[in-house]
């Protein structure tokens, strides 16, 4: 009785005697304390007298009764199934029963399975907005339907999961999340929507994600091998490098968000710390902007910066300007310390360029509120170079 209950498909082989007897039946009763399986009539061949009338038999090898499963590379949870997918092949578990993919019994609570029929394999599969979705590298397939009668797959030509990239589907702000094989995406049930521009023409793999509901957090390779991870902020658009962290998986429980590192470790990712927690130390940082131009194709010249910024009680910060793409920064002020808002008046060496690039960088907690630059223009001849 431990073994299987009422309703389970198993699967009976080893028969020599009746071969017809290898088959998938349905158990209808448990009986015997747990030592009788019952089925349907005239489910198993029976051996027949003179009067050819059916007698019970023994099989003279060993006969093994088997409640499998098939073998799915993917999996997820959506509406009390139990979801997978191998190759081409769709499976789906009977109502509230994981461990029965075999029963077709006619009913509402049937297993369902089903070819997707177009070329690949599938990549992934995830819950989203109620639906089982299934990915292939070049298509997404969304299955429709309540029952296994009324189950109807749908499929579209479009950006799916990279192959090795199963791992990068999460959820953030109402949004699923993936690398696909062009890059970072969102998809929101239409036509998927590409969010890396500011990758460039780098590449990645090897996609792990989690989310804490609002921001996307994900673990990949670059062209090189090498590991990153970037934070996706879904209310503001906006990607951001963490570090080098190789994550091996995600888990939110709780409304908190957990990573599991490649070396075992465990962190916390949201959330506040509690007593037999110890906080991450200062973590440096910082930010570059693109190309000041002033809207102007003449050069210009900068005298001075204003920004008004908050920075916590024992971090850091300071300022640095590129002129005409060149090599080097250079430092506009030592450092920056105070810990209430205040706008700092920065005052900048003159010099004249076509352009010029602002970065912030520091050491622990800091919030900027505004940058503001004061600079005169010139003529297009008048750019220096030092």
């Amino acid at each position: 009785r431990e073994l299987f209950s009422a309703g389970d498909a198993v699967t009976v082989s080893g028969c020599t005697r009746h071969p017809e007897n290898n088959k998938t039946p349905i158990i209808r009763e448990i009986g015997g304390d747990g030592h009788e399986l019952r089925f349907y009539e005239n489910v198993f061949e029976l051996d027949t007298g003179a009067d050819e009338k059916p007698r019970d038999y023994t099989e003279p090898g060993t006969v093994t009764i088997a409640r499998t499963l098939p073998d799915m590379d993917f999996i997820c949870v959506n509406d009390n199934r139990l979801w997978g997918c191998k190759g081409d092949h769709i499976y789906c578990s009977k109502l509230g029963d994981p461990r029965n993919f075999n029963v077709f019994d006619g009913l509402g609570t049937d297993s369902f399975q089903v070819d997707a029929g177009s070329a690949g394999d599938f990549t992934a599969c995830a819950s989203f907005l109620g639906y089982p979705c299934f990915f292939k590298a070049d298509r997404i397939c969304k299955m429709y339907g309540d029952l296994p009668s009324n189950f109807q797959l749908m499929g579209s030509a479009t950006l799916g999961v990279a192959p090795g990239s199963h791992g990068s589907l999460a959820v953030a702000g109402e949004t699923l999340f993936y690398l696909s094989p062009a890059g970072m995406v969102s998809w929101s049930g239409g036509i998927p929507s590409p969010i890396g521009a500011c990758f460039g023409e780098q590449r990645f793999s090897e996609g792990m994600a989690g989310s804490d509901g609002l921001k996307y957090y994900i673990s990949m390779k670059d062209q090189d091998g090498r590991c990153h991870l970037f934070v996706y902020d879904s209310q503001r658009g906006t990607w951001h490098r963490e570090d080098e962290t190789q994550v091996a998986g995600w888990a939110c429980l709780g409304g908190t968000l957990y990573m599991l590192k490649e070396n075992g470790e465990i962190w916390r990712v949201s959330g506040d710390v509690s007593e037999h927690e110890a906080a991450e130390g200062p973590v440096p940082w910082h930010v570059e902007f693109n190309d000041f131009t002033e809207g102007s194709l003449d050069a210009k010249g900068y005298g001075k910066l204003l920004i008004r910024m908050e920075l916590e009680a024992g971090s850091r910060a300071w300022v640095e300007l590129k002129y005409d793409s060149e090599d080097r920064w250079r430092r506009v002020f030592t450092e920056l310390t105070a810990v209430r808002k205040r706008t700092f008046l920065l005052p900048v060496i003159p010099r004249r360029a076509d352009h010029c690039r602002l970065r912030l960088a520091g050491t622990g907690g800091c919030v900027v509120y505004s940058i503001a630059r004061e600079f005169y223009g010139g003529s297009e001849n008048k750019t220096v170079r030092l």
